[in-house]
């Protein structure tokens, strides 16, 4: 066996271990888009002696060499015995925005091999991002702005990923396809720089290297360092108890505890990671720990609620429903007293607004282009368009969203957002309550 290959594959085989892979008889999910990595990773595998399925999802962006990526796919599991399954999924990309289509096609691919592997009871899906990918990341996150969770960058084992290849270099990578001849085909569109990945790797990172040539060595151990650093973060935190995560989808926060702490942004911060809260949000909320006054915060679909030394995050529930074989809901309307012993949060499907709002006015519809509404927790209005954007909504998912509108305006993007012309005042003494009734549920 060439040098090269014996190398490549002990490493594959250590990480799989590593990662928990300990049986070949075990089937793994594969992503192959028909590139070298992915090629490789998948070729090595089949030689180790591993039980595949490979997915390959095809976007049609680049016509017929989309169709070659695909078949190139086929026809090598089908030349190999090895099992197989292709999303066509030109159709679900059409409507996507030019500067979203990157992210919209990365929720195609994921929720896509979710299903899948539901379907066939796989628990282990394989991705082919190696120790360049790792390094892109890195400083993708660093321009962001991110902070040490992000900037630990992408990990070995998240759940069901796993990334064998994650501390294996290029040059490994390229010896073996070399060596075992491995088929694979070029991403030309990876060679333009519009998008942010593509100039770091085309035009910003090789400049680097040729300054400092340890420069992908340096930011892998430098990632696994921050990995570390984050994981016993997290075990002092779990034994601080400071977070409650409650059966019904909320995070209590004891902010009494919070407050004996230095640096008490970065605790919550670490604290909400799973619900990917703000930096700045945290600082807002540390801010202000001795208030009495409640006061409500939104980000990205959760709804933060501060009073009296707690804080309670809620995560917006969205009802499963497609726009075309689901049926309008019904509306139903009830008017409530507000008092102390009343107190109302997030709950599916339903909603308070303000009393001011005449029932026979409300009716449901779907978005529209132009759209745009006032959300509660921000300044100014937002288009529905850059809402979507914010949330990385597919095209599906856009199409099969209510809006629970008073005439002509938006009142509740449903079981996401109010807008806040509508909110219940604190001086309020009744509200309507607003419960959306769906027949398949």
């Amino acid at each position: 066996m060439p040098q090269g290959t014996d190398t490549f594959l002990g490493a594959l085989k250590y990480n799989l271990q590593l990662a928990g892979i300990v049986d070949t008889h075990e089937t793994l999910a594969v992503a192959v888009s028909g590139g070298r990595d992915s090629m490789v990773l998948l070729h090595a595998l089949h030689r180790l002696g591993y039980s595949c399925l490979v997915l390959h999802v095809n976007y049609g962006l680049r016509g017929e060499d989309s169709d070659c990526d695909a078949n190139l796919v086929k026809d090598w599991c089908i030349a190999h015995e090895v099992r197989y399954r292709i999303l066509n999924a030109k159709e679900e990309l059409t409507g996507s925005e030019e500067n979203n289509l990157q992210q919209a096609a990365r929720n195609i691919r994921y929720t896509w091999f979710e299903r899948v592997c539901s379907e066939q009871g796989i628990e282990k899906l394989l991705l082919a991002h190696h120790r360049a990918d790792q390094v892109e990341t890195f400083f993708l996150q660093l321009f962001r702005g991110a902070g040490a969770n992000g900037l630990s960058g992408m990990k070995l084992r998240e759940g069901s990923l796993i990334r064998p290849l994650l501390d294996v270099d290029w040059d490994t990578i390229q010896v073996y396809a070399e060596e075992n001849q491995v088929a694979w085909r070029e991403d030309e569109s990876n060679k333009k720089s519009e998008y942010t990945r593509n100039f770091l790797r085309n035009d910003v990172l090789p400049l680097v290297r040729q300054r400092v040539p340890q420069l992908d060595h340096i930011v892998s151990e430098t990632c696994m360092r921050l990995q570390s650093e984050q994981n016993l973060l997290s075990s002092l935190i779990d034994n601080l108890n400071i977070v409650q995560k409650q059966a019904d989808k909320q995070w209590c926060v004891d902010l009494n505890t919070l407050a004996k702490f230095p640096e008490k942004e970065r605790l919550l911060h670490q604290v909400l990671a799973e619900t990917g809260i703000p930096f700045a949000l945290c600082g807002e909320i540390c801010a202000n720990l001795t208030s009495t006054e409640e006061r409500v915060f939104y980000y990205d679909g959760y709804e933060v609620r501060q009073k009296s030394m707690n804080l309670i995050v809620y995560e917006a529930i969205t009802p499963e429903f497609s726009f075309r074989d689901t049926p309008k809901p019904e509306i139903q309307v009830e008017v409530i007293q507000l008092n102390a012993d009343n107190q109302f949060v997030n709950k599916d499907n339903t909603v308070l607004i303000s009393a001011s709002v005449h029932p026979a006015d409300l009716h449901l519809r779907t978005w529209r282009k132009g759209d745009y509404f006032y959300p509660s927790g921000m300044l100014g209005r937002k288009k529905l368009s850059d809402f979507w954007n914010d949330l990385k909504l597919d095209n599906q998912a856009k199409k099969a969203q209510w809006l629970l509108c008073s005439n002509d305006n938006i009142v509740w993007v449903v079981n996401r957002r109010k807008d806040r012309r509508f909110e219940v005042k604190s001086e309020d003494k009744s509200a309507l309550k607003i419960r959306l009734i769906f027949d398949n549920r």
